[in-house]
């Protein structure tokens, strides 16, 4: 089943510059390290070498260019259950992608 070899990561907006990175695989994923555009100043709290679980979700920050518009992209690398590196990149989502407050 090569679904259980690596996890569909999912990134969402909380509030504020908060965001969660969810592993929404049923199996957990090793050595995970994540950044924002590499080439822009980001912030800290973004795993860098860490196990997150499956269907586990850490917190960040990201507060560098907060309200700004700037489109940025996520990337986290991981090591799966067979030992191999792998990578995703996703844009991150703008705050105005959380749903509207009734």
């Amino acid at each position: 089943m090569a679904f259980l070899d690596g996890p569909p990561w999912t990134v969402e907006w909380i509030s504020g510059g908060a965001y969660l990175l969810t592993n929404n695989a049923p199996v957990a994923a090793h050595d995970v390290r994540a950044s924002i555009d590499a080439d822009m100043a980001t912030v800290g709290d973004l795993p860098q070498g860490i196990d997150i679980g499956a269907r586990s979700a850490i917190k960040f920050m990201d507060t560098a260019h907060m309200g700004t518009g700037f489109q940025k992209n996520t990337t986290v690398t991981w090591t799966n259950r067979s030992g191999d590196d792998l990578i995703w990149t996703h844009p991150l989502p703008p705050s105005s992608a959380a749903p509207p407050r009734r």
